[in-house]
């Protein structure tokens, strides 16, 4: 697992609840120089344990990024 997010009985998200960033496993994304231009999307496919990162331009990138579980590990 890679974080454990809230959920309540109701089965939605817990917006009231808090994740703590020292408690989880993180990465570093640093793909791009320039302010303002980095990543306006994320998408993770658990099954296939792929990140998959969109940049909305100069340039327009659709970038997939494998093992993220195995790199936590």
């Amino acid at each position: 697992m890679i974080i454990n997010i809230p959920i309540g009985a109701d089965g939605r998200i817990q917006s009231q609840a808090e994740l703590q960033h020292d408690e989880h496993s993180s990465i570093t994304l640093a793909l791009w120089d320039e302010d303002n231009k980095g990543i306006e999307g994320l998408a993770y496919d658990l099954n296939n344990d792929r990140l998959y990162v969109a940049k909305e331009r100069d340039p327009i990138q659709f970038l997939e990024v494998s093992g993220i579980r195995a790199s936590l590990e």
